[in-house]
């Protein structure tokens, strides 16, 4: 599923990393503080009003829940707008008790903006800036004297400079995602074939977890021959021309993979019988070896998955299993009583 550009993923990496219910429980301990001190100025130092305290308490408190929903989740976008609104609550706030340079809560705004930061988003940072910036310009229109546009000046460099750090963390954030999901795909592609490795397949397994449907491999019969007659280019050129044919003609919800060697994964969806999921993989057999101008044959083992068996090593085995019997048997391609018994022999 696509993620939200509204995502932080300084945050997700957050999530990710503190694994521990201890580690969690520093996080929301430090949270905490800074509600309690935050709200003892807003009692004692500024003293604002009953219903304004009981709001801002409710509405910093929120930020906990928020924070573990994340942590369950694993994901930021709520926290980005909760964010976003305690940018505008700081403005607000600051605008109403003076000002930027006469306000006792103006140094609160610095953490909201290293918040920014470590949040490695650009829209986050942007909100940031421009929040401040409007604070700024409301500050402005107040009578300062030369001392306090000095100390107005100071303000607006921290948190200018916060706000700088936090786009540029942003943009490392970024580009290091994108080498990430490089590496990613690279590790999980077999380089000769463009298709999904061994690894690449385990991935998806992981990710779909398919209940019903087909397992299968393919293995290329006589294939150290056909390297030993024609070259391993020519061999190569078969691989490839295989990966090709399966990529193209397999049904939309089915998957594949070459898993090593002349050894290729199949997924094929349950609406499939054997016989059908048997005379595919002999149909693509049949392309190759016409597109090879040579014969090309293969042992197919196809194993059942259902709800009760569905762990992918034990229909890996099946799966290998049958597979093997094919090859010892001398039969590439065995049909199910449905097709009338017919039977492909190849001669191994």
């Amino acid at each position: 599923m696509r993620k939200s550009s509204w995502e932080a993923p300084g945050f997700e990496y957050i999530f990710r990393f503190l694994l521990t219910e201890r580690e969690r429980a520093v996080l929301y301990t430090l949270y905490l503080l800074f509600v309690g001190v935050l709200f003892f100025d807003s009692i004692v130092v500024v003293d604002f009003p009953w219903p304004v305290l009981i709001a801002w308490l409710m509405f910093i408190s929120a930020g906990l829940y928020l924070i573990r929903r994340g942590f369950r989740r694993q994901q930021s976008m709520l926290l980005t707008f909760y964010m976003i609104g305690s940018m505008g609550w700081w403005a607000g706030a600051v605008i109403a008790t003076g000002g930027v340079v006469n306000s006792p809560l103006v140094h609160y705004g610095q953490v909201l903006w290293v918040l920014s930061a470590l949040s490695a988003s650009w829209r986050l940072n942007v909100a940031g800036g421009t929040v401040f910036a409007a604070t700024l310009v409301a500050s402005l229109s107040m009578s300062m004297s030369r001392v306090e546009m000095l100390e107005a000046g100071g303000v607006v460099a921290i948190h200018g400079l916060t706000l700088a750090f936090g786009c540029l963390a942003a943009v490392a954030v970024h580009r290091h995602r994108i080498w990430i999901t490089h590496w990613q795909e690279q590790a999980h592609t077999d380089d000769l074939t463009g298709m999904a490795n061994r690894s690449g397949w385990l991935a998806w397994w992981k990710q779909k977890a398919p209940t019903d449907g087909w397992i299968g491999i393919i293995d290329l019969n006589n294939f150290k021959t056909m390297n030993d007659t024609y070259g391993h280019e020519c061999g190569d050129q078969v691989l490839m021309a295989m990966a090709e044919e399966l990529q193209a003609s397999l049904p939309p919800e089915s998957s594949a993979a070459r898993i090593g060697g002349d050894e290729f994964m199949i997924y094929l969806p349950s609406h499939m019988s054997e016989a059908e999921a048997v005379d595919t993989v002999w149909q693509l057999a049949q392309c190759v070896g016409q597109t090879m101008q040579m014969p090309v044959t293969a042992a197919l083992g196809l194993a059942r998955i259902t709800p009760k068996h569905c762990d992918f090593q034990e229909l890996y085995r099946r799966a290998d299993a049958h597979m093997y019997q094919q090859k010892q048997s001398k039969a590439s391609f065995t049909m199910n009583p449905e097709a009338q018994n017919r039977k492909r022999t190849v001669q191994n």
